[in-house]
């Protein structure tokens, strides 16, 4: 993380002006356009832009305008842009004109001067192909913004002018893209309107007018894909720079993240080899949990994360043993949901793990039910006390929207059990959150590189940013699932909980094992849970004939079938995993408008 930035800072300082765009060290007062429709079809477009550098000496603004757009049949248009002078309102300014991304592009001022306060640049150009033909109407729709800025635009404004009288309709949007809201309009003549937004637009917002007018007042243009000039030799240079550079990040992240992963993250034999990535494992099935580790233990050593399955397979397998029992509770009509209710016994849990004594004391936890009838319920018990229960308890439709708050405890301390008990290098959930915090560092590296240097400063950082962003979201990816390390002798303990795996996924082959132990299935049967294999071992049941004892902490509401019970339990957890990991939902609302359209728009920064 440390290194990261200081390539950053190092970046910084040799090239500040890429990062110019980045910053708030300027503003727009205000942007105002001048649009005149003229007679021969074209539309002429001045615009005054008043800049605000402050104390931070800049070198000028860019400007770029869309020219290239796709329309409702899928259809490109292409519009002409020709700039007729850029000023300072007085006196010509340097600028380079670039077409790149289906943008023309205007870099505005002198590389070897710098300015700072206010500045104002008048921009001229006209624009072929921008209006468009209705049944009873012709129609100019111009953004005159753009949503591209770096920076709020204090004021906006722009006013069209006609050959002559003729306005028919007109509307004015300004705000994000798609928003309704509605900016003032109004004709000062018959032939000319003014539009103008009375809030600043912050960034990302944008106002574009429409105006309707005679039709067949002014020849419509056809835009034409001859239009569009060609890509410049720069903006080749630039593409061709992009993709080298995009490129050589990409390989060499790709490869420094490889080395990393060989080092940190990739599990270590016995022998003090690495394990096997892509070669068979050798799995020997195992008749009992290796190292005594119970469900919850195993789930999270295999797949290296505490899931909510594992902490459901807790439950069944505190059953089990005696420290609870589950009570199957009938549907109360045809299509109502099964529920259970979970009452802790007297047993002492003094030799329980943590992470149990946890899960126990948070399930039975005092917790009102948000219910009416529970509510009922409740206050008829404390009106009578011959009513109130004796022993805790809870039902499972209880724990839904405030079970998730102890969840986090209680996966926190199953890994400390996992860790404790020398099967990682290191926390696994530390481990996962230090490389996907250094994952999300390397990706906004990336969005600052790619985005925010903005279109002219070159294609080269604009690739270096999206290879970060590339490598960064596969490292996150990466980070979730493979980090994490086992020690040997946590390899060696995962192999041999593959090999438990096995022999219960495979009951079939090995129901010697079972008959030689009367309570077997019982102890396997929480383990199933966490392997994902309660089906096959329901199946392997039925089909060899074994029988098991109904045991005395279930009580359902049929007669006990083994291979039923399984998927029951099966079942089961799922109930209870969804009760547990809900949490109160939101809302929302929406709006419509319609703001962005038409022609125009774009954007710019400063340089």
């Amino acid at each position: 993380m440390k290194r990261l930035f200081y390539i950053l800072a190092a970046f910084a300082v040799l090239f500040p002006s890429s990062f110019a765009f980045a910053s708030d060290d300027w503003k727009i007062p205000s942007m105002a356009s001048a649009i005149i429709i003229q007679e021969d079809g074209l539309v002429r477009i001045t615009e005054t832009i008043v800049a605000d550098f402050g104390t931070v000496p800049k070198h000028g603004i860019y400007r770029y305008i869309p020219v290239g757009y796709r329309a409702s049949d899928g259809k490109t248009l292409a519009i002409k842009v020709t700039v007729n002078s850029v000023t300072d309102g007085e006196k010509p300014l340097s600028y380079t004109t670039a077409y790149t991304g289906g943008n023309m592009s205007l870099k505005i001022g002198d590389p070897n001067k710098t300015f700072s306060g206010k500045q104002t640049y008048v921009l001229d150009y006209t624009v072929r192909g921008i209006l468009r033909a209705f049944p009873n109407y012709d129609e100019l729709y111009w953004n005159v913004t753009g949503n591209k800025w770096g920076v709020a635009i204090e004021r906006a404004s722009a006013t069209v002018s006609l050959p002559k009288e003729g306005i028919v309709q007109m509307s004015c949007y300004a705000g994000g893209n798609g928003t309704n809201n509605y900016c003032e309009s109004k004709k000062s003549s018959e032939n000319t309107a003014n539009f103008s937004w009375s809030k600043p637009l912050q960034k990302g917002e944008e106002m574009t007018i429409a105006l309707g007018f005679a039709s067949k007042m002014v020849p419509l243009l056809p835009p034409l894909a001859e239009d569009v000039p060609p890509t410049n030799n720069a903006a080749t240079f630039s593409a061709l720079a992009f993709l080298l550079s995009f490129a050589g990040t990409l390989i060499f992240c790709i490869a420094a993240l490889s080395r990393l992963w060989q080092k940190k993250g990739r599990d270590a034999t016995s022998s003090g080899e690495t394990a096997p990535l892509f070669g068979k494992k050798t799995i020997i099935a195992e008749y009992e949990s290796p190292l005594g580790l119970r469900p919850g233990e195993i789930g999270a050593l295999i797949d290296e994360t505490a899931d909510t399955v594992d902490i459901t397979a807790t439950i069944i397998d505190l059953a089990s043993r005696g420290f609870l029992t589950i009570e199957e509770i009938p549907k109360k009509w045809f299509l109502g949901n099964t529920d259970y209710a979970l009452t802790k016994t007297s047993l002492a849990n003094e030799k329980l793990l943590a992470y149990e004594k946890t899960l126990l004391q948070a399930l039975f936890k005092d917790r009102k039910s948000a219910s009416l009838s529970s509510f009922f319920q409740i206050l008829a018990n404390d009106q009578n006390p011959s009513l109130q229960k004796k022993e805790e308890s809870v039902k499972i439709s209880d724990l839904k929207n405030s079970f998730y708050k102890d969840l986090v405890e209680i996966k926190k301390e199953l890994y400390l059990a996992v860790s404790e008990k020398n099967l990682f290098e290191e926390n696994p959930q530390t481990a996962r959150m230090k490389y996907m915090g250094f994952a999300l560092a390397m990706t906004v590296a990336g969005l600052i590189l790619s985005t925010l240097t903005g279109p002219l400063q070159g294609g080269a950082f604009s690739g270096m940013g999206l290879g970060l962003i590339f490598s960064g979201v596969l490292f996150f990816i990466v980070a979730q699932r493979a980090m994490p390390k086992k020690t040997p002798l946590g390899y060696e303990t995962y192999l041999k909980a593959e090999g438990y795996k096995l022999f219960i996924s495979e009951t079939e082959k090995h129901r010697a094992v079972f008959y030689e132990k009367q309570n077997m299935f019982m102890d396997v049967l929480p383990y199933a849970i966490v392997f994902g294999v309660t089906k096959k071992l329901a199946d392997a049941m039925k089909d060899t004939g074994m029988k098991a004892s109904e045991p005395s902490w279930y009580h359902g509401t049929a007669p006990f079938n083994a291979a039923l019970f399984a998927t029951n339990m099966g079942d089961l957890s799922k109930s209870i995993g969804a009760a547990m990991a809900s949490a109160p939902g939101g809302s929302g609302s929406g709006g419509g408008g319609f703001s962005g359209g038409g022609f125009g728009g774009g954007g710019g920064g400063s340089w």
